[in-house]
């Protein structure tokens, strides 16, 4: 159920963008026939119906799915809604509030979506009683009518005609109408009809029933129920002529009721906008041919970026992010401390698609893979949030060269920073973008207290990090699960399976059930393995798993090592290739193996090869 749930409440986050398109165009098209109104809200129906799309490169959609189905299970959870800054944002947020924590028998996410779950189903239930008692009880006051004609019956106990049935339509007229006004409203009640609208709005309701969360599907609705109104009139025109409009006018501020709540059923003669529709009866046009294959062009775009998906395998950010950098040039190195890295021995650093910040290698973290800081968001440099953190101390610069705070600042094309504010001691970034193209990072760190004593430590100019590769590219598959943490609840099988894509200094991880990518660029070179064997048996969270890996070094003589981003590794062991994820807990302090997959690379004819390793 949480699956389904999940899947609505991305189909309603992808129509809710074909919501707005339609009422821009509502906005700006008021010439458009009111027909074509009613098929772009068909649009939006067929949107909440398919479950399954096609991908187009013309889609405006932001992204085809903003809640991953594997959000409850994720480590780190977080959304891809398509819009860089609503990530950089939201993401940092949602990883650092909802992120499991180890030992704890359920994920916070799973909580969440089981209420929200629990408040969808009471609300669908809450939308069909409240349509069933409407139903019922308009039945009830019309069961006494008398028929006067085919399938049109007159009731002394309604105030407006209405239609009322889906197979077998009637017609429903209040005894007090006006002789003279009988012709125009059966006329407006048979148009409905011959349009089956009271098969539309129904569906309508329905969708809106399933739906009730999102509230721009009740803005739809309301407007559906204008638009199909406004396309009758328009219909009831062109079938009686221009001389008819004065009379049908009145005839419809006569019968024209004021109603509050929203119903599925009946389909009422002057419910609904009345204003409006006297004033699109008394300046209705035939349309031109050249406006009707307009507004047919109209639809037929609609439903082209609409209706398809983004055609998106991976999700980018901007330069310089989903790279991995060394320190090429340490640029900038405070003078009142002892301690400063070299070009050899600082850290690396990573940046992935989500603005993820990560390193590896940072003498005050001291991990041997790569540690995941946080997220990033973008920024404006100033001389107050940059500048005057570069401090002198007793005339002594801590520039190299010609270098200075306000030549990088005038220099740099885009920003994004990194706060950490759970640590006094922790350092903060700055992830500067430079019009030249070279790429920098500022360490320094932040005092909440007091401004003034904001410095920085360090400013690294940072190469992206290409080395000769010695994994063959491809693509690459499960072949065995030899490890899975037992507090995991998920296991590669199936359309569940992950598959892996090494390209030219890059590793993606690619979940074939929600088609997300994490992009990850790395040095591709093997490494000394730098566990033992106890240090190794120990990331176990447990260590009693019959599954766990005791003493590694026995199965290899000379283990391989690559240091991944995303908290992943691959490890080789004679002819076989493994892919391990490691996991931190923050609270802990302590890293502890999540799972360990034997991966092996699939050729082009779709047969399985043992992975060529150097």
């Amino acid at each position: 159920m949480e699956e389904l749930f999940l899947k609505l409440l991305n189909m309603s986050i992808s129509a809710g963008w074909m919501v707005l398109a339609i009422i821009f165009i509502r906005a700006i098209g008021k010439k458009l026939p009111k027909a074509i109104r009613v098929v772009l809200w068909a649009l939006v129906a067929i949107r909440l119906v398919i479950p399954v799309t096609w991908e187009s490169i013309f889609s405006l959609i932001p992204s085809a799915e903003t809640i991953p189905q594997d959000i409850l299970y994720a480590t780190e959870p977080t959304i891809h809604s398509g819009i860089s800054f609503v990530n950089s944002y939201v993401n940092p947020v949602i990883s650092e509030s909802f992120a499991p924590n180890v030992g704890d028998s359920v994920n916070p996410l799973q909580v969440i979506i089981f209420v929200a779950l629990g408040l969808w189903v009471t609300g669908v239930i809450a939308m069909s009683l409240y349509a069933l008692y409407s139903y019922l009880r308009i039945h009830k006051r019309v069961s006494a009518s008398i028929p006067v004609g085919e399938n049109i019956y007159i009731c002394d106990d309604i105030e407006t005609s209405f239609i009322l049935g889906i197979g077998k339509p009637r017609i429903y007229l209040p005894s007090d109408l006006k002789q003279d006004m009988t012709s125009y409203v059966i006329a407006h009640e048979k148009a409905h009809i011959r349009r089956h609208d009271h098969w539309w709005k129904p569906l309508g309701f329905l969708l809106l029933t399933l739906y009730w969360f999102q509230p721009l599907l009740w803005v739809a609705y309301i407007l559906f129920s204008r638009d199909i109104e406004l396309a009758c009139d328009e219909r009831v025109i062109r079938e009686l002529g221009e001389p008819e409009k004065k009379p049908y006018s009145e005839a419809l501020l006569q019968c024209s009721i004021s109603r509050k709540m929203i119903t599925a059923c009946p389909l009422a003669f002057g419910e609904v906008g009345v204003k409006e529709r006297v004033h699109n009866i008394l300046y209705y046009k035939k349309p031109t041919f050249w406006v009707l294959l307009a507004a047919v062009f109209l639809c037929l775009a609609v439903g082209i970026c609409f209706l398809s998906n983004p055609r998106e395998v991976l999700l980018h950010a901007p330069e310089p992010f989903c790279h991995s950098y060394y320190v090429e040039e340490i640029i900038y190195n405070a003078p009142q401390y002892d301690f400063s890295y070299t070009e050899e021995t600082a850290p690396q650093y990573c940046f992935t698609a989500d603005y993820v910040m990560q390193v590896m290698g940072d003498k005050f973290i001291q991990s041997v893979h790569f540690e995941t800081l946080g997220g990033m968001k973008e920024i404006h440099l100033t001389k107050k949030n940059f500048d005057v953190y570069f401090k002198d101390i007793d005339g002594i610069s801590g520039w190299k060269d010609s270098y200075s705070a306000s030549k990088i600042r005038r220099d740099n094309e885009n920003a994004w920073e990194l706060i950490r504010k759970n640590d006094s001691s922790a350092m903060s970034y700055y992830l500067l973008k430079q019009k030249n193209g070279e790429v920098y990072l500022a360490c320094w760190y932040p005092y909440e207290d007091d401004v003034s004593k904001n410095h920085v430590r360090w400013l690294f100019r940072l190469k992206n990090i290409v080395e000769r590769q010695e994994v063959e590219q491809g693509t690459y598959i499960i072949k065995s699960c030899i490890y899975m943490n037992p507090l995991s609840s998920y296991m590669p099988i199936g359309d569940m399976q992950e598959t892996f894509e090494v390209g030219d200094g890059s590793f993606t991880i690619i979940n074939k059930a929600t088609n997300h990518s994490s992009y990850i660029e790395a040095r591709l070179e093997w490494q000394e393995f730098p566990y033992t064997d106890e240090e190794w048996h120990s990331l176990y969270y447990f260590g009693l798993e019959e599954s766990a890996i005791k003493e590694i070094s026995k199965l290899c003589d000379d283990i391989g090592y690559i240091p991944l981003a995303e908290g992943c590794c691959l490890l080789r062991l004679n002819e076989a290739l493994w892919l391990v994820k490691i996991n931190h807990d923050g609270v802990a302090g302590i890293d502890y193996i999540w799972s360990i997959y034997r991966i092996e690379r699939v050729n082009a004819t779709n047969e399985k090869e043992i992975p060529y390793i150097k």
